[in-house]
């Protein structure tokens, strides 16, 4: 077997038998679609009767639109889809394909309904011109206007628009709408599942909650929503994708399905309860700021900001208290905070192992924050098919980990595509520490993502982070390579604006220093960080390399007055003043006791 069709099997054998019955699916519907004169296609244009429900309540859409194009600019003329402005005036720029799907999918699912209804009356107007632009302009089913994950986006936003700012000449938008769902049901994701199933029952249903449409909508979208929310929700409450700016958008989805339902007077069923775990979740793996972790495919911008799901939330009257300080591990992320310090470090799976489309080869990589401040980051996602710097930023090279041999802990070909993963993720949970001031946590994990070279070695990390004041903040690494002979690199990307020194080993752009250990060499090399999707920015990367079977660290110190000092031990001191002695992280024989 080449080693092309030995890939493609370790591809295709975590997937699940309906999503090769849904692959089948596609492929005739996506036939029937083409083939002349379109009967198929045309079918739910003779769909059933709908008609609007009336209802009353608090539906608070407006509160989540932050993540996207601006009302004050919508406006005056201008559409910005993820920071690409364009004018609608004269006619909505639906075809803009040279833009490419990054501006285009989100147009066609009408991302501008949300800050458009914070508008009030023009704003609805704006959102009705748009809605007759796009009927008179694409027949179903022409891409993408029609591909089933455009039609769930604009399913959802037309149903609030409609059902939260009722005007005269609705009914031809009502109708539109239905025949909408009537297409989506024909065309449910069933091979790709993940969030796009789950945002196909979601907009089935909150078209349900609007409109009075037939029974059988619902003898889909019942069923539907209840297997997503049962198998796509992990134990915590985050979603089997990893992704928080994913995660964050599902949310906003399930707080509008949740108003609908309250203002038509609907069970509000399962949905509040998926809602308030999904919302705990996010506040626990965020930092005190609200910035969403961008571990995956996660960037700023598409998604609602923490604090406008928040908003909407306590509009709803949902259960979300803040999160305490302290250290816990959720769905294989573990999370450390102190106020403003905040620690976030993935030893979980690689996605979800029937779709881990958007998972990157990150295993044992981190986020580190301190006094609400970036320190080294996660490069994110700023592009997808038309990104040169995709394959970079889903590799092992791109994040704050360990490298073997110049490859990735995971076998990434194609835009989305992943063969070999870790078959085994360990995580170590965090525990608490006996520190001079303030509080630390010892944490860990330890993969098999790299058991093809020779040896079958397994990359074990340990961490320790000391929260020593409201400013100031040590990080402690230790690597280990177990098993076979492997050389590597250990990265560290730092923020956007910071740098680093190598001969006197301080940060530049904050007052702090970064120690290696064990290394042959460190040197600082360019890196990139996504600004938005559509956007890198440069960074700096610090890079450690090392030979086979050496052990190698750091310790990052983080705040004013801080340093480190090196003699028969390591010594952190304040202010000039010795504050505690620690174990050199190349040195300690077993990295998972550290530390009285």
């Amino acid at each position: 077997m080449t080693l092309g069709l030995q890939r493609l099997a370790r591809t295709l054998g975590p997937l699940r038998s309906e999503q090769w019955w849904g692959r089948l699916r596609r492929v005739v519907v996506e036939g029937m679609d083409r083939r002349p004169p379109g009967w198929w296609a045309e079918r739910p244009l003779r769909g059933a009767a709908v008609r609007l429900r009336r209802g009353d309540g608090p539906w608070p859409a407006w509160a989540y639109g932050e993540g996207h194009p601006q009302g004050d600019e919508l406006m005056s003329g201008v559409v910005r889809v993820l920071d690409q402005p364009a004018s609608w005036r004269g006619g909505w720029p639906w075809g803009a394909a040279e833009r490419g799907p990054l501006f285009v999918l989100p147009l066609h699912g009408f991302a501008m309904v949300d800050p458009l209804l914070a508008q009030g009356q023009r704003g609805a107007e704006v959102i009705r011109d748009a809605m007759d632009h796009w009927m008179a302009t694409q027949p179903i089913p022409a891409r993408p206007a029609w591909h089933p994950y455009t039609l769930s986006r604009r399913i959802q936003a037309w149903a609030k628009a409609l059902a939260l700012s009722q005007l005269p000449g609705d009914e031809a938008r009502i109708r539109s709408l239905g025949t909408q769902v009537e297409a989506l049901i024909d065309r449910r994701e069933l091979d790709l599942q993940a969030n796009h199933l789950w945002e196909n029952a979601v907009a089935i249903e909150l078209a349900r909650a609007v409109l009075e449409g037939p029974e059988r909508w619902g003898l889909v979208s019942e069923p539907l929503l209840r297997k997503v929310l049962g198998e796509q929700l992990l134990p915590a409450g985050g979603h089997e994708e990893r992704t928080a700016m994913y995660h964050a958008v599902l949310t906003a989805g399930l707080l509008d399905l949740l108003a609908a339902r309250r203002r038509a007077g609907l069970p509000e069923g399962e949905v509040r309860g998926a809602a308030e775990r999904m919302l705990r979740w996010l506040e626990r793996v965020s930092p005190r700021s609200g910035r969403l972790p961008q571990l995956n495919d996660a960037a700023p911008g598409p998604a609602p900001t923490l604090g406008s799901l928040r908003a909407g939330a306590a509009a709803l009257g949902l259960a979300v208290p803040a999160p305490r300080d302290g250290a816990e591990v959720l769905d294989g992320w573990v999370v450390c905070r102190a106020g403003g310090h905040h620690l976030l470090f993935d030893a979980a799976q690689v996605g979800a192992e029937h779709q881990p489309g958007h998972a990157h080869a990150d295993t044992l990589s981190f986020e580190w924050i301190v006094a609400d401040a970036p320190i080294v980051v996660d490069p994110g996602v700023a592009g997808y098919h038309q990104d040169p710097h995709r394959g970079w930023g889903r590799s092992t090279a791109a994040h704050a980990t360990v490298a073997l041999e110049g490859e990735d802990s995971a076998e990434l070909w194609g835009t989305f595509r992943i063969g070999r993963r870790p078959a085994q993720c360990e995580v170590l949970p965090p525990r608490a520490l006996r520190t001079p001031r303030g509080v630390a946590w010892a944490l860990g994990g330890s993969h098999d993502g790299y058991r093809h070279l020779d040896g079958a070695p397994i990359h074990r990390r340990t961490l320790v982070v000391w929260a020593i004041d409201d400013a100031r903040s040590v990080l402690w690494i230790a690597d280990r390579v177990l098993g076979g002979p492997a050389a590597g690199v250990s990265r560290l990307p730092l923020e956007r604006g910071l740098g680093w020194d190598p001969a006197s080993g301080r940060l530049t752009g904050r007052q702090g220093e970064v120690r290696g250990f064990g290394f042959d060499a460190i040197e600082v090399v360019a890196g990139r960080v996504s600004a938005c999707m559509g956007r890198w920015e440069p960074s700096q990367v610090i890079a450690g390399s090392f030979s086979p079977s050496r052990a190698t660290g750091w310790v990052l110190l983080v705040g004013e007055g801080l340093s480190l000092v090196e003699g028969e031990a390591l010594e952190v001191h304040l202010d000039g003043r010795r504050l505690a002695s620690v174990p050199r992280p190349d040195q300690v024989e077993e990295p998972d006791r550290l530390w009285p």
